[in-house]
């Protein structure tokens, strides 16, 4: 499958639809490419592949920030070029149809924070020491402070508590489900001394920091080169899965299932059973099960859908390039 574009409603609804209609692949090679989007979107659609595969597979040959990043938590494994944090998008309230990223409210309060100590530090040591000791660090700390608190109260008096309690619940939803899909997929690293999730949530600076498949190592388990067919498939999808689609400038998103659907066991003709020493003048060996004599048994059915999923012509997605993806 093939997912190109933001990672909001109603992609959701419309993904969980077109899997449950299908006739399924034990396993499946999720294509995402995508600036980010709406945590709740992400964590269906990851929950809703873990559910209907008994693999799932994250391959992501370029952009995939965000909600992206969620919905590769939830993969068993990744094939990897460039990955990026987990921060939430949140709309902005002035502004339509554009978001901004859920690390920048945590990065000005560092900023801030940092700030706030320099200067009192600063103030304190100034006063101490051009007073060649007459004042006391007791007094000189709380001159500093005054003297601190009077030039910042004016920018932190510019932040909203609602808001900023809004921007830390929307981070906590995206720890909150990356734990809960990480509970099946097993594949983040987290041991005494390091978690995974607290480092892809808190511990880049920007939306747009790229975590490599080097440092992707280091936070999951299972992380893999784009390699042999897979490679000549993103090579055939060429700009179709590097560059991401985005709303902002009218892009629709793109998802498609890129195979046909599985054949239902009942269209395929049982071998005929045949008595033993039947079966072993064929090619010399038997065909026998395991120790009955009988033929092998048709594996059971997959999940049938209620109706067919048209998939588009490979000329409709890649471009003109002279190969062909099967």
């Amino acid at each position: 499958m093939l997912i190109n574009g933001g990672v909001d409603s109603p992609l959701d609804h419309d993904l969980i639809k077109l899997v449950v209609a299908r006739k399924r692949h034990p396993a499946i090679f999720l294509i995402l490419t995508t600036e980010g989007g709406d945590a709740d979107a992400g964590f269906r659609i990851a929950r809703c592949l873990q559910s209907c595969y008994s693999r799932f597979v994250v391959v992501i040959p370029g952009w995939c920030k965000s909600a992206g990043t969620l919905i590769a938590v939830g993969a068993h494994e990744l094939l990897i070029g460039d990955l990026g944090p987990l921060d939430v998008q949140l709309m902005r309230p002035d502004e339509l149809g554009t978001r901004s990223s859920g690390l920048t409210i945590d990065s000005s309060f560092r900023s801030l924070q940092s700030v706030a100590f320099t200067m009192f530090e600063t103030f304190m040591l100034e006063v101490i020491n051009k007073s060649g000791g007459v004042i006391t660090t007791k007094t000189a700390a709380e001159l500093s402070a005054n003297l601190a608190t009077g030039m910042l109260a004016p920018i932190f008096g510019q932040m909203d508590p609602m808001k900023i309690g809004e921007d830390f619940r929307s981070t906590r939803i995206a720890e909150e489900y990356s734990g809960r899909l990480d509970a099946h997929a097993q594949n983040l690293v987290r041991n005494a001394s390091f978690q995974a999730i607290d480092s892809l949530v808190r511990g880049y600076p920007s939306h747009g920091f790229v975590i490599d498949r080097t440092e992707a190592k280091e936070l999951f388990r299972n992380v893999h080169p784009i390699e042999g067919k897979m490679k000549e498939l993103i090579d055939v999808l060429g700009s179709n899965v590097v560059a991401p689609r985005s709303s902002s400038r009218s892009q629709t998103t793109l998802m498609t299932y890129l195979n046909k659907e599985a054949h239902e066991a009942a269209d395929v003709p049982a071998e005929p059973k045949q008595p033993a020493n039947v079966a072993r003048q064929s090619s010399g060996r038997a065909k026998s099960g395991p120790g009955d004599g009988s033929s092998r048994s048709v594996p059971p059915a997959p999940p049938k859908g209620d109706r067919d999923i048209t998939v588009p012509e490979q000329s409709s997605i890649a471009p003109n390039t002279g190969k062909t993806a099967n």
